[in-house]
């Protein structure tokens, strides 16, 4: 883990917004934060208590859930099917196998 230490002045230069927890004890992060960074209510968060009173997020959105989470997206814009899908896929499997292991 990499620790950063910043001065004053330089945290005042970065973006800051208020968040609130609610009764269930659940934070809200600020719109602008959710839309800069994409981030969903599905997705999870490291917490770190840094002492004093402060505490570090850090989204742990993996790689794999995100490309996913895109591809089903292209796939309700598109109105693909799950039979065009695995066609695809069948095809696209055939075509790599000829391709580098020279079969039919």
């Amino acid at each position: 883990m990499e620790i950063v230490s910043l001065s004053y002045r330089e945290i005042r230069k970065t973006e800051s917004e208020i968040c609130r927890s609610n009764k269930k004890d659940c934070f809200t992060l600020p719109r602008q934060f959710r839309k800069k960074y994409q981030l969903k209510a599905e997705d999870n968060f490291s917490v770190t208590d840094l002492g004093d009173g402060s505490f570090l997020f850090i989204p742990i959105t993996s790689r794999i859930s995100r490309l996913g989470n895109e591809i089903l997206d292209i796939i309700k814009t598109e109105g693909i099917s799950s039979d065009e899908i695995i066609n695809g896929i069948d095809d696209e499997h055939a075509q790599y196998f000829k391709e580098n292991f020279q079969i039919s």
